[in-house]
């Protein structure tokens, strides 16, 4: 089985939004799956009361691992007392999922075929510290900072929830190449794997 990791901001989507950007589509349509274009309803239906849309293509699994670090920015804004300016900007933990969710259904007509991890926690650019304290079996995976790249920490879970035969790491950043060089997988940067230039 090929694994395809993808990052998701300045990868398969607009930063912040749902808009997908060039060459994604077309991609998707290659790998065999049927993309939903178009704007989806907000707020997403619940995914849980949604049966299974479409069969995955033989032989791909596709995940998304990305940082989503606006919510641990979110923690260290409230932390210093000023919730209402976290509020305005920054998104929540919810907030992500729902958007993760959504891109995945626009690109695979479901919103249970790819698998997605993202990596909350942040580092507190005036203190050096994360912005949540990660205690390991108490919290989240997603706020250990071993998932915030270019630490391997996503693209390790997903191949070892996997075990691919391949697997291949698709992002647009220096951290992106460097979370895969430490997982020992392949990187293709997306304009590359996207036929953007």
């Amino acid at each position: 089985m090929n694994l395809l990791i993808f990052d998701l901001d300045g990868t398969l989507a607009v930063k912040y939004t749902d808009e997908i950007l060039p060459g994604v589509y077309e991609k998707f349509k290659e790998l065999g799956y049927d993309p939903k274009q178009g704007a989806i309803a907000h707020p997403m239906p619940n995914p849980y009361n949604i049966t299974r849309a479409v069969a995955q293509p033989e032989g791909i699994r596709t995940c998304i691992a990305t940082n989503q670090g606006g919510v641990g920015l979110r923690e260290i804004i409230e932390a210093r007392g000023k919730p209402n300016q976290s509020k305005l900007t920054l998104p929540t933990v919810e907030l992500v999922y729902e958007r993760l969710k959504t891109i995945s259904y626009m690109l695979t007509g479901s919103y249970h075929e790819m698998q997605v991890q993202a990596a909350f926690n942040l580092v507190d650019r005036k203190t050096g510290k994360w912005a949540k304290p990660y205690i390991h079996g108490d919290d989240l995976e997603q706020w250990n900072p071993e998932f915030r790249k270019p630490n391997p920490g996503m693209l390790n879970y997903f191949l070892n929830y996997f075990q691919p035969e391949t697997a291949t790491y698709i992002g647009d950043r220096p951290e992106d190449k460097q979370a895969a060089a430490a997982a020992e997988i392949e990187f293709i940067h997306a304009d590359t794997y996207f036929n953007r230039r």
